[in-house]
Order: C-alpha cells, then structure tokens, then sequence
C-alpha cells in the first residue's frame, strides 16, 4: 500500500475522488514479448516496472544495485531507466548462493531441508552448460540437451524451459544458433518441492 510505505509522499489531488484507482502504468511487455522468462508470467514485467518506478521517483536514488538472479527484469529496469531518461546509474551484482550453489530466493522457503540441498543441481546444471562452452562447444542445442538432462536427474524436479540468449536484451536463440565470441546468457526456470526457481549464468 503506498500511503503506508510512503506516508504524505504523495498527497491526493483534491480534484480527485478518494478511491480514484491508479490509471498509469509502465507497459514493457514490447520489450519483455517472446523472451522465455516472460512467457509465464504474464502482466509480471509491467507491474515491476511500474512499481520501481513509483519508487525511484518517491526516494529519488542516485545509484539502484540489482541481482542477477532475475537477468530479464534486471535488463527490463536498466531499459525503463534509459526510455524515460532517469539519472539513475544501475550496477548488477552477482547473484548470492546457498553453499551448494542455489540462488537465494525468498522462494527457497518453501523448499523442505532435503528439497533445498537437493535443488543444488539446478546450478550444477548451469554449470554444466558453462564447462561445455568453455571447452569449445558452441552449439546452442547442444549445451540446452545437455543442460536439461542434467536437471532431469533430480527426480521430482520439472523443466520449464532452458534457454540460451543473447548478451544485454535476451533474445532466446534457436537450437541452431551458435555461441557468439561475445558469449551469451544462458538461463533457467523449474518447478520443485511447490516452488517456481530460475537461475543464470553467462557464456564465455
């Protein structure tokens, strides 16, 4: 609720009823159209947009420090930021780990202790798709079979997609593709033990 989170931040306009709801939003569903994360969650974008917006423009920040975890609603704000001109200098951090390398996630509650510690093949996975690229594999089909077979060991776990784009838009590439010199993203989302989790990491 924003008169509680920023109470007198924005008083009502007195033209205005009380319950008028609110009529503007920051549509980037333009920029979000096609690209694997966006697929399921539909409308997400716009709303995030919208709200850090409204947040950047109550608190006014010079510097907005954002994970990596989520890399398509990173890159959403830094083009928000951008399109509407805002002097806001955005910095991604690296995404922080559990020891068996599973993202931090407000989600992760809903895992039990065994689900939790199990989920560490999520980033194994990703892993997997890294070493691959490494070692001279830059077939995009290649490094999705192997990265997806490898979270298919984990019984239980369901692959929503796996997904190799391209470096600062995410544009998902097609299995013929190849890894560009330049490197690549390449991404993840499953279900497990009720939860939905993603994860990424860059190519090359």
């Amino acid at each position: 609720n924003q008169s509680e989170m920023f109470p007198g931040a924005c008083p009502p306009h007195p033209d205005l009823p009380s319950t008028s709801i609110p009529a503007t939003y920051i549509d980037v569903e333009r920029y979000v159209a096609g690209k694997a994360e966006a697929q399921s969650r539909k409308g997400f974008f716009t709303g995030v947009a919208t709200i850090c917006v409204k947040l950047f423009n109550i608190t006014t920040p010079n510097v907005v420090v954002l994970g990596k975890k989520d890399r398509l609603q990173c890159y959403t704000l830094i083009q928000v930021v951008q399109d509407l001109c805002m002097p806001i200098e955005i910095i991604l951090g690296e995404t922080h780990r559990e020891p068996n390398g599973l993202a931090m996630s407000s989600r992760n509650k809903y895992l039990s202790a065994d689900e939790k510690q199990n989920a560490g093949v999520i980033f194994a996975a990703m892993c997997k798709g890294q070493e691959l690229c490494t070692v001279g594999t830059r077939s995009v089909a290649a490094i999705v079979d192997a990265v997806t077979k490898h979270l298919k060991t984990l019984e239980g776990l369901e692959v929503l997609y796996v997904a190799v784009s391209t470096r600062g838009d995410l544009v998902d590439m097609d299995g013929s593709d190849s890894i560009p010199d330049h490197g690549a993203v390449l991404s993840c989302a499953v279900r497990y033990g009720g939860a939905r989790l993603i994860d990424n990491v860059d190519l090359l």
